[in-house]
């Protein structure tokens, strides 16, 4: 296996043999031993669909205060070059990470999930109790006029 990994290795695999190493040796929480994985098999055969759009404006309408403010966030997460962008171009082993992008992507992605996650917990707690998933709270995020 190490003789073909050397010969046959692409740079646009990398993302995935990282994660199944990670997976194999590193992780001891299974979800993230699930969710490496599957990075890894997004990395391998995956392509991108309606997700950036549904996860962008849900986020947007969960976090921002008005319509100016929602478009600013969707953009940065889902427009062209936003954080989802560029998550999928690396997942996908279409580029890596600039050194700018590996000091300031990072940190933002995790600034919207803890932004999230407060506005979820402390605005819109019934996303909670009354959503079964995720599908179920971006619907209501997207179809609801709360």
């Amino acid at each position: 296996w190490i003789s073909l990994i050397n010969a046959r290795r692409v740079p646009s695999i990398q993302v995935a043999i990282h994660r199944v190493l990670l997976a194999e040796t590193e992780r001891k929480d299974p979800v993230d031993v699930l969710v490496d994985s599957v990075i890894a098999w997004e990395n391998l055969v995956g392509s991108r669909g309606e997700s950036t759009l549904r996860v962008s404006m849900a986020l947007a309408w969960l976090m921002g205060t008005d319509a100016t403010d929602r478009a600013t966030i969707q953009k940065a997460i889902g427009g062209r070059k936003g954080l989802y962008d560029i998550r999928s171009d690396v997942v996908h082993g279409e580029r890596t990470l600039t050194v700018m992008e590996a000091t300031t992507k990072p940190a933002a992605a995790v600034n919207f999930a803890l932004d999230a996650l407060r506005a979820i917990f402390e605005k819109r707690p019934e996303l909670l109790t009354e959503c079964k998933n995720s599908k179920e709270r971006s619907d209501r995020l997207l179809l609801d006029d709360k």
